[in-house]
C-alpha cells in the first residue's frame, strides 16, 4: 500500500480523512492503526494524534483514546468505549434513540451554536470520576 520513509515516534495529522468517501477513510483510519502498533523495527510503535471532524462510527473502532473538545475545553478524554458510556449518562434519550456517537456529534453541533451546552457537557465531564482518575494521574506520574 504504503510506506513510511522515517519511524517517527508521533504523527500529527490535521484531518486526514476530510473529503474522503467511506471506504477510503477507513482504509487510511486502518493504515494508521497499524502505524501506531509496535513492530520489530518499531519496538515502541508511533504515537498517532488525528484531528477528525465527525467521523463516522465505524472509524472509531480503530481509535484507542479519544479527546473531545467543546468550546475550546476538554469535554472528554478516554477510551472509545469510555466515551459512549460517559455519554450515555450525558443524554440517554439520544443515546437510545441515535446510537452513542451519532448523538454525542449531534451534541457537539448543538454546542457551536448554544454555548450553554457547551457547559453543561464540560461540568458534567468535570464532575465525573474518569475526570477525577486522568487528573489524579497526571499530577502524580513523574516524567523522566
Amino acid at each position: 500500500m504504503f510506506q513510511m520513509i522515517a519511524r517517527p515516534a508521533v504523527l500529527l495529522l490535521d484531518e486526514p480523512l476530510t473529503g474522503l468517501d467511506a471506504a477510503v477513510a477507513d482504509t487510511i483510519i486502518g493504515a494508521l492503526a497499524r502505524i501506531a502498533q509496535p513492530t520489530a523495527a518499531n519496538p515502541q510503535g508511533c504515537a498517532v494524534v488525528c484531528v477528525l471532524h465527525q467521523p463516522r462510527p465505524q472509524t472509531l473502532r480503530h481509535v484507542s483514546k479519544v479527546l473531545l473538545m467543546a468550546d475550546g475545553r476538554v469535554a472528554f478524554y478516554g477510551t472509545p468505549n469510555e466515551t459512549e458510556q460517559f455519554y450515555y449518562r450525558v443524554n440517554p434519550t439520544a443515546v437510545a434513540q441515535y446510537g452513542a456517537w451519532n448523538a454525542i456529534l449531534e451534541s457537539f453541533m448543538v454546542s457551536l451554536h448554544r454555548p450553554e451546552s457547551a457547559d453543561y457537557i464540560v461540568a458534567t465531564y468535570r464532575e465525573h470520576i474518569l475526570y477525577k482518575d486522568k487528573i489524579l494521574d497526571a499530577r502524580t506520574t513523574k516524567v523522566s
